[in-house]
């Protein structure tokens, strides 16, 4: 049987593995400039550059896959394999690599926490940056019901991709200071009404750590303060 070889002179037919080609040269570059376009974050001018020429080559490469194939435009071989694998890596790291710095806050005592946690290639390591303690906890440790901070909502500060591309950046004013000093008077009086009142155990972790009771915390401050005026210096964050 004779092979029929095919004309060099008609273009040649966009296939599926093209298709599928064309959809892995431009997804990175499109995904980039889609979401660079919403975002208010600042980009090193270099890094738009780079970006500009990977998407200006991207989509030259597949003009020539629609308009007949690599071979009517005779781009090198080196081009068209190296913007395939380009694209897949990238997709691979930032899709595999995140930095994110969270912050963490106790919805019963208000303790907060600020850590890091970097995933690599589904590994994820937490490292604990800084802790902010509050009065409550102190308290609540004091009358023998320390917070198992159970209950938290957490947040994100500050996020990057791959390491370095920038997509979240919440960072703010928050907790400048590292927590309130708990004096030895303050721990002295709290484990004395205790020991006075069982049934102040009770009370507070459901006025205080439960319900929130605006009242019952504006009382309670009181109290301590007058037992302890030497060492009260402001109005805490309980």
């Amino acid at each position: 049987m004779e092979t029929v070889k095919p004309d060099p002179s008609q273009p040649e037919r966009l296939t599926i593995h093209h298709a599928m080609v064309c959809v892995i040269v431009i997804a990175i570059p499109l995904a980039f400039w889609a979401w660079r376009f919403r975002s208010d974050i600042p980009f090193p001018s270099r890094l738009d550059l780079i970006t500009s020429a990977v998407s200006i080559v991207s989509l030259g490469l597949v003009a020539s896959l629609f308009l007949g194939g690599r071979r009517r435009l005779r781009l090198p071989q080196w081009v068209f394999s190296g913007l395939l694998v380009s694209n897949t890596l990238a997709a691979v790291w930032f899709t595999s690599v995140d930095w994110v710095w969270i912050h963490q806050d106790c919805n019963r005592c208000n303790h907060g926490k600020n850590f890091v946690e970097a995933r690599f290639f589904g590994r994820v390591r937490e490292e604990s940056l800084r802790e902010y303690p509050t009065w409550a906890e102190f308290i609540a440790a004091d009358l023998g019901i320390p917070c198992t901070h159970d209950s938290t909502t957490s947040w994100h500060k500050l996020r990057w991709l791959g390491g370095f591309l920038m997509v979240e950046n919440n960072s703010g004013i928050d907790r400048l200071s590292g927590g309130p000093t708990y004096s030895d008077c303050e721990r002295a009086t709290i484990r004395a009404w205790a020991a006075e009142d069982p049934a102040l155990v009770a009370e507070f972790r459901k006025q205080f750590l439960e319900i929130k009771n605006p009242q019952y915390r504006k009382d309670f401050q009181k109290r301590l303060r007058e037992a302890c005026p030497e060492t009260w210096r402001a109005f805490p964050a309980l």
